[in-house]
């Protein structure tokens, strides 16, 4: 099979961040579709041969930190960016077209914008075919923390960690508006270990709902998928359900009285248990009248 008009990708990095925020970030008007069955890829190449002059991006996270961060693992199969594409060949040219090390970029907070990468290969598990007619993509790169605090509610323990990713995620919408790019598609957010991260599912879905339906005026359609088929398993329902609806509500626990509760409770009536052996060790107290004690008094004088 012979591959005709493969472009070379271009890669540089975005770092401004323009105020894009809608005025009252009304969801009227944008199209979030949260895809159960196809990978990433599958849904950009579905997208490009819809027709139409459309650009499609894909969003691409690494671990923040990580100097090997855009280095594919080669003995996992499951990577299709670099197995399907020529977003490989783009991560080994890559410092040379931003002249500095990419793996500073991302740290610093940058997303890496690489234009004209090819879709050369059908689906791994079909064998991956080589594709006659390439379509192209736009590929985003971000670095996420690996391992945020979260609590049991799947809720962020640090409001810092927590604007860091909306502040990275404000960057790649950004950076899709400044280079044309009409509908993003989205990766799972970290969670349970996609991207080699470790977000909470519920408040990381919300989280990318709420930056979606902000920047709507500009990115109106938004794609979520997971890399390959069950990728995230039982957390795959959690993200995509916060994802279309938002989180649900956590439900409120009304405080308890520390007198009320069961260890409280069970303290005092072990120290009024202990009192009352105490008490009953020393004996009754003698009980003097007081004017026995006066007339005692004038007794030995």
């Amino acid at each position: 099979m012979e591959c005709k008009n493969v472009p070379e990708p271009e890669s540089k990095e975005f770092s401004a961040l323009p105020d894009l925020l809608t005025s009252d970030g009304s969801s009227s008007d944008v199209d979030i579709h949260v895809d159960d069955n196809l990978d990433a890829l599958e849904m950009c190449e579905k997208l490009k041969r819809e027709g139409g002059p459309r650009r499609v991006g894909l969003v691409n996270f690494t671990v923040l930190g990580n100097p090997q961060a855009l280095q594919p693992t080669y003995a996992d199969m499951r990577q299709a960016l670099y197995l399907r594409t020529t977003y490989l060949y783009a991560v080994s040219d890559m410092d040379r077209q931003l002249h500095t090390r990419s793996e500073d970029v991302l740290e610093s907070g940058s997303v890496i914008h690489t234009a004209d990468v090819s879709i050369l290969r059908g689906p791994i598990e079909e064998g991956a075919t080589w594709i006659s007619d390439p379509v192209r993509i736009d590929v985003l790169t971000a670095s996420i923390q690996r391992r945020p605090a979260f609590d049991r509610h799947e809720q962020y323990g640090r409001i810092t960690e927590k604007a860091a990713l909306a502040r990275t995620i404000d960057y790649i919408f950004g950076c899709a508006v400044a280079n044309g790019i009409d509908i993003l598609v989205f990766p799972p957010l970290g969670v349970n270990g996609a991207q080699g991260c470790y977000h909470p599912a519920a408040d990381a879905g919300d989280l990318l709902r709420k930056a979606i339906l902000a920047h709507s005026k500009y990115i109106p359609r938004v794609c979520v998928c997971q890399e390959f088929a069950g990728q995230l398993k039982g957390s795959w329902s959690t993200f995509a359900a916060a994802v279309r609806h938002g989180r649900p509500v956590i439900p409120y626990q009304e405080t308890m009285s520390l007198g009320l509760t069961p260890f409280i409770q069970s303290a005092l009536s072990e120290s009024k248990q202990r009192k009352a052996v105490a008490h009953s060790a020393r004996g009754p107290r003698r009980q003097v009248d007081m004017l026995s004690r006066t007339g005692h008094a004038i007794s030995q004088r």
